[in-house]
């Protein structure tokens, strides 16, 4: 190779790079919004923020990056995460109820009460385990294991309180589960299954992380298209393949595999924001 060859090849190589980090440097400022799914994503198994993660997220503060919060949790069970580090947005049961930055709310999609003990009835009838979630607390007929404000209750209670999200256990029976969606339909809500035959959550229809964001985005408090999102589960799909990023926790079971999102380290690594730690360069 001649030398001029050389020095031409080396000025290819030198514009490559410098356009590698143009698009890097672009990229990073236009990634204003950063979406956190948080168990198994942002917390470690203990459910908590570890201060290394703690601290890089104070540096995206000062870099003037929002930060979101898109949970299944409802307010009260993330109340522990917030006394951790506060965020800037709350989506919280699953798209149900939207949080500004003082924690007041933007968007409401509580169900009627009436709804919810016509519910407990047909729980009793069938011998269902339930968990209703208000803003709040947390009613259930068994003791569980939660994360926030908890009260026993039996199929006898009735519940005053807007409910944001249902969550139903029983041995898997199809007939029982054709019972329950006919019970939910009544009303026009959805009955999505999670974790295991047997397992569902109910909500208002079209509600997901995903819509959330959205609705923040309709409310112009956030910019969809410069968001970079995390989460590890089926249910956080959406978000993430809608967002400008879209990353996936190294221990994830999504079981989805595509160049479409990205992979970082593992929730007890500080996976999340190590790579928000390079990707910013902080």
């Amino acid at each position: 190779m001649t030398f001029f060859k050389k020095i031409e090849l080396f000025i290819f190589e030198l514009n490559n790079l410098l356009l590698l980090i143009i698009i890097v440097k672009y990229l990073c400022m236009e990634l204003n919004y950063i979406v956190f799914d948080l168990d198994r994503t942002l917390l470690n198994d203990d459910r908590k923020i570890s201060q290394n993660s703690i601290d890089i997220l104070n540096l995206l503060r000062k870099e003037k990056k929002v930060i979101i919060y898109n949970t299944a949790r409802g307010y009260g069970e993330t109340l522990d995460v917030l006394r951790q580090f506060p965020a800037d947005y709350l989506v919280l049961a699953g798209g149900s109820l939207i949080l500004d930055r003082k924690y007041k709310k933007v968007f409401d999609a509580s169900m009627p009460s009436v709804f919810c003990n016509d519910l407990l009835k047909f729980f009793k009838k069938h011998n269902i385990k339930f968990v209703i979630q208000t803003f709040i607390n947390s009613y259930s007929d068994f003791k569980f294991l939660t994360r926030g404000p908890f009260k026993q209750v039996d199929y006898s209670y009735y519940i005053n309180e807007p409910v944001y999200k249902i969550d139903v256990y029983f041995d898997h029976d199809e007939t029982l589960d054709k019972l329950l969606l006919k019970e939910v339909n009544k009303y026009d809500f959805e009955l999505t299954p999670y974790s295991r035959p047997g397992c569902y959550r109910i909500t208002y229809k079209n509600l997901s992380k995903l819509s959330g964001l959205k609705k923040l985005d309709q409310l112009n408090l956030i910019d969809l298209s410069k968001t970079i999102s995390f989460g590890d589960d089926v249910n956080d799909l959406g978000m993430l393949l809608a967002s400008k990023v879209g990353v996936l926790t190294q221990n994830n079971h999504a079981n989805y595999n595509d160049d479409d999102l990205k992979i970082c380290g593992s929730n007890n690594e500080d996976g999340p924001c190590l790579f928000l730690k390079d990707l910013f360069k902080l």
